[in-house]
Formats: structure tokens, sequence, C-alpha cells
């Protein structure tokens, strides 16, 4: 809350009529401007000064200031001054607006504060004058109203479906929607409960297409290895991954030979994470014998 409070005893008022548009804040028009009146005001217990001043007839200047009574204590605080309005504390009406056009022949420069907490005391030529914020009396009321939304289980279930149903795809959404054809024909169910799918190979695949990929894979893991023996951190991490897939079943023992061996290798960040490790295996890897399974 900010008071500013100004009095005066004796006004001599000439009033004219007033059609040109007035605006005010922000530039918004000011409408029912009753007109423009010349007056005089001098301080209520002197007959100087005088001062001329044009102002705007408006049905309301502001609300009742301030906005509601304050205690008696903040008042008792200020009784050693001649204040321009000793009622401060009591809502009013504001029946003049002073501009800052005037204000340089109104405030002398002498400051009292009285508390951090309370308005300050400014020297006028209308006596003493309070500006600044007071804290709220008022406890503001806080009301509540409980609500209840009841939805349908039904229609919501409905329309999770509706978003998260896929859509079917076309036959020919691959080459010829071979892909669909394998999945559709060729898929199992294993006992442990998970989905066996053949790999979608664009054409059959005899047992030579892939000669040559043991050699590869074997010469990427003797590298690796050579690897692993300069590093010893390396190497755990290493070791306990595998020991990890292991356990999980992500792989197990062969227990015939394979028909295409896919290299794999360590990818070890130090200086990002010491303790982290990531194996990466390189189905796209070429040999000189015939094409990865990739390509």
């Amino acid at each position: 809350m900010s008071i500013t409070v100004m009095c005066a005893d004796r006004l001599g008022l000439k009033c004219e009529r007033w059609t040109s548009p007035v605006t005010g804040l922000g530039g918004a028009p000011i409408v029912n401007v009753q007109g423009r009146v010349e007056l005089s005001v001098q301080p209520r217990f002197a007959i100087e000064p005088v001062l001329a001043i044009h102002a705007w007839v408006l049905p309301s200047i502001t609300a009742d200031m301030p906005r509601s009574a304050l205690p008696h204590t903040e008042k008792g605080r200020y009784t050693n001054l001649a204040l321009a309005d000793p009622s401060f504390d009591v809502p009013s009406p504001v029946d003049l607006l002073l501009g800052g056009d005037v204000f340089p022949s109104i405030m002398d420069g002498r400051k009292v504060v009285v508390d951090e907490n309370l308005p300050a005391a400014f020297s006028s030529v209308f006596g003493w004058v309070l500006i600044g914020p007071v804290s709220d009396v008022d406890v503001p009321t806080y009301h509540s109203m409980p609500v209840s939304l009841t939805v349908s289980i039904e229609g919501l279930m409905e329309k999770f479906w509706h978003v998260e149903e896929p859509v079917t795809a076309p036959e020919s959404f691959t080459d010829e929607g071979r892909c669909e054809s394998i999945f559709r024909n060729e898929h199992v169910r294993l006992p442990s409960g998970r989905f066996s799918v053949p790999l979608p190979f664009r054409a059959p695949v005899c047992d030579d297409v892939f000669v040559g990929s043991r050699d590869t894979a074997v010469r990427r893991f003797e590298s690796l290895e050579r690897k692993l023996s300069r590093d010893r951190k390396l190497r755990e991490l290493y070791i306990s991954f595998m020991r990890d897939y292991l356990s999980l079943g992500h792989m197990s023992i062969a227990t015939s030979p394979g028909t295409y061996y896919i290299p794999h290798h360590a990818v070890y960040r130090p200086e990002v994470d010491d303790s982290k490790l990531r194996v990466v295996f390189d189905a796209s890897a070429g040999n000189y014998h015939g094409p990865s399974l990739n390509r």
C-alpha cells in the first residue's frame, strides 16, 4: 500500500468545459472528463506559497486511501510531526491529485525515517507528507471449493487403445512385402516365452555365403586380446561385461559350428567415465571372401 496525502484549506476555482481527448497511463483514453479547472492551492496554516494549478475534473480519481484503516500504534509514531493530513490513517476519498510539474515547488528535501517497515515522512509546504509502503492490515480470506470430475474408465481405455494401436503395415512396406511374409509365416514362440523370427534376407542364403566371416572375427578378437593385455582396467571391465551377458542369458556357448561370425570390440573412454564399458557387435564388418550380415 502506498500513501501520499496533501491537503489545502482554500481553493479558488475557475472551470471550463473540455472536449479534446485526454489519455492516461499507457496511453489509455480517459472517459468522462468533465472539464478543466484553474485553481490556487495554499497551505492550511499559512497564506503562502500560493500555487496556480491546472487540473482535470474527473468523476473519481482513485479509491479511498488508505485501503483500510491503519492501527493506531502506527499513527502514534508520527505525533511529533506537523502532518499535512492528521487523519492519514482513516480511509478517505482523494479530492486532488497534484502532478510532477508542481512537485519541486512543494517539497523542500527534508526526510524522516521512523521505521523501515513504515512510510517515510517528507517535508513539504503543506506539512509532513507520508510516502511509502505499509504492511497489509487485513488478513485475506481464502475460499475453497471442492471439485470432483468423473470420467468413464471405459472411454479412457478406448481412447488409449486408439492411440496405441499400430497401423497395419501394407504388403509393399518392404521389398514386395517380404519382411511381413517372413514374420507371419515363420515366427515361432519359444518355450521361454520369447518370439523367434528368421533374419529377413532379400535372397535365399546358402552355406558358403558367409565363408570367411570366421577369419575376420578371429582376427578382430586377437587384436582385442592384445589391447586387453595392455590395459588391466579395460580387461576387468570387459570380463565383467561378458559375465553379465552370460548370467542374463544374452549369450551361451555354441553347441555347433556357426554360419556367420560377428566381430566385436570394446569402447572405453576413461576421460568420460572410467567405470563404464560398451561392447559393440559389428555385423557390417566385411571380409575378403563374402558379404557381411548387413550387406
